[in-house]
């Protein structure tokens, strides 16, 4: 990967739970914090979605500000079904377009950055 800070990640000798910008508690992930790392790609990309989604659960924090992220902004995100926890949502300084689902101002109290 061409990322900015990508220390131990997918290397075989380090377990995920040392991947630079992934915060576990137990096993699960509580946090990933991947900001100004040079990140491009689509977020909408039905295999990144799935990969969210895959940690909704447990995810409370997941920061992706200042990369260069185009698409749209998944309203999946919105979903308290999929992300009961989620309480940071941090995407400014990308290339995303378009509007925000209606789900995200109607379910979140807390504001999006």
């Amino acid at each position: 990967p061409e990322w900015t800070r990508q220390d131990n990640w997918l290397f075989n000798d380090h377990e995920c739970c040392e991947w630079q910008g992934i915060t576990f508690k137990g096993d699960n992930v509580k946090m990933l914090e991947l900001s100004q790392n040079n990140l491009r790609g689509r977020l909408d990309d039905p295999i990144l979605v799935d990969a969210f989604a895959k940690l909704g659960p447990t995810l409370e924090q997941l920061w992706i500000s200042e990369n260069a992220i185009t698409g749209n902004l998944p309203a999946i995100f919105a979903d308290e079904s999929v992300f009961p926890k989620l309480s940071i949502l941090d995407v400014g300084s990308n290339q995303l377009r378009g509007s925000l689902h209606p789900s995200f101002a109607a379910k979140r109290a807390t504001p999006f950055s």
